[in-house]
């Protein structure tokens, strides 16, 4: 893979580096804030019951987010921590930069060693936080339930996911 530059670009987060998520039903994203799974070359999701961590971590989309962070340019799975940024807000991105700020930018992108997996196990949960989704959390899939035939959704994006799915 090309190193790209010397120093890091405004869009880098050293996530899509150092960790997988894994969904609730196995799918695989760079990160918990991602809206973009990491896909096949023929569409398909790649997911942990079917494909070993180091398809998944070496594949094509995988490398071309990285590539593009390392290019500068923004990816579009990472939207939300973009968006937040420009509302002057800390999102993981920044976070999780900072805390990595210690170790040499071209030694995070040189090393291929995962150092976080992130694997969500269901969405029952007895909390229904903001900042959630209903793949990861049963309570906020009910509260969006009820929601849905509210005003809610001209202020907020809702799911296409009920409680029984």
């Amino acid at each position: 893979m090309n190193t790209g530059p010397k120093r890091m670009p405004n869009t880098f987060c050293v996530l899509p580096w150092l960790n997988i998520t894994v969904d609730p039903n196995g799918d695989i994203k760079p990160c918990c804030v991602s809206t973009d799974f990491i896909k096949k070359t023929d569409g398909t999701h790649f997911n942990l019951g079917n494909d070993s961590i180091d398809d998944i971590y070496n594949s094509p989309d995988f490398l071309n987010i990285r590539q593009q962070m390392l290019n500068g340019i923004e990816v579009s799975g990472c939207s939300q921590c973009y968006k937040h940024e420009k509302l002057g807000g800390n999102s993981q991105r920044v976070l999780h930069n900072e805390k990595w700020k210690d170790q040499k930018f071209t030694d995070i992108i040189a090393d291929t060693n995962i150092q976080y997996f992130d694997l969500r196990f269901g969405n029952l949960c007895n909390l229904s936080c903001r900042s959630c989704n209903p793949v990861n959390s049963s309570k906020f899939a009910k509260v969006l339930d009820e929601l849905r035939d509210t005003e809610i959704h001209k202020f907020h994006h809702t799911y296409s996911l009920s409680v029984d799915e």
